[in-house]
């Protein structure tokens, strides 16, 4: 990973792949934020395994909006609904980050 990393100055999942290599000036500033922020972070994989209707969902609007299927604003109007939907399912638990 720390070769990737060297090649394309761009952060990967991996931990220490950019530990003492050179990123671009955007992946500076956006590692400099990550560290600042230590443990006050939402991990995108707890929001996968929370809601996985919405995710699955999403992926589908998103999947549309690539596809020229579906404006942005046909997209976002997609999104609110989806996220409406299951922030008023009482099947579904919430979880407060």
């Amino acid at each position: 990973m720390k070769n990737f990393t060297q090649v394309t100055k761009s952060r990967t999942v991996v931990k220490v792949a950019t530990d003492g290599v050179e990123l671009s000036s955007a992946n500076k500033s956006m590692q400099d934020v990550i560290e600042a922020a230590g443990t006050n972070m939402f991990q995108d994989w707890s929001f996968r395994l929370w809601y996985k209707k919405l995710l699955d969902n999403s992926d589908k609007a998103m999947a549309a909006l690539m596809n020229r299927e579906v404006t942005p604003d046909e997209w976002s109007k997609q999104m609110q609904k989806y996220a409406d939907e299951t922030a008023k399912d009482p099947s579904i638990k919430k979880f407060h980050v």
